[in-house]
């Protein structure tokens, strides 16, 4: 296993400005991050994000190893918003990597990304299927305050 934590410090390096960890089991390596021009960290996190890689990946199973922590760039995106524009639900059902359950908003999902991308003046993001309840969940197993 490689597990990382990840640290943002203020300009001076007195303190920390946020913090994160990636790993958990001993499946998991994490491999890097994206960040973008101003050396943050942009993490898309569930369905999307995780299908986005899937598709991708041409999956033809579920494997949270090769996805967890792939980066993507916007180029990459774009180019699936629009082959995915292109074709009907029952076409998109049979691409490797895409949930049959997704196939009819999967669109929509990624351009809401591409457009939170483009608000962060960002090129790049790593793909995570945690989200917020993981955060929430390690905080509170450390006995830090969540809320």
């Amino acid at each position: 296993a490689s597990d990382v934590v990840v640290l943002k410090l203020s300009r001076d390096g007195d303190a920390v400005l946020y913090s994160t960890f990636l790993g958990g089991n001993s499946s998991e390596t994490a491999v890097g991050i994206a960040v973008d021009r101003s050396g943050s960290a942009v993490v898309a996190v569930a369905g999307t994000a995780t299908t986005l890689a899937a598709l991708e990946l041409e999956l033809s199973s579920w494997d949270e190893s090769r996805v967890e922590g792939m980066e993507l760039g916007s180029a990459t995106l774009a180019a699936w918003i629009e082959r995915l524009a292109r074709l009907g639900v029952a076409e998109r059902i049979r691409l490797p990597g895409l949930d049959p359950g997704r196939a009819d908003v999967i669109v929509a999902g990624l351009v809401v990304l591409s457009g939170v991308l483009e608000r962060l003046d960002a090129r790049r993001f790593s793909v995570s299927g945690r989200g917020v309840r993981h955060g929430v969940a390690l905080r509170a197993l450390a006995g830090e305050r969540v809320i």
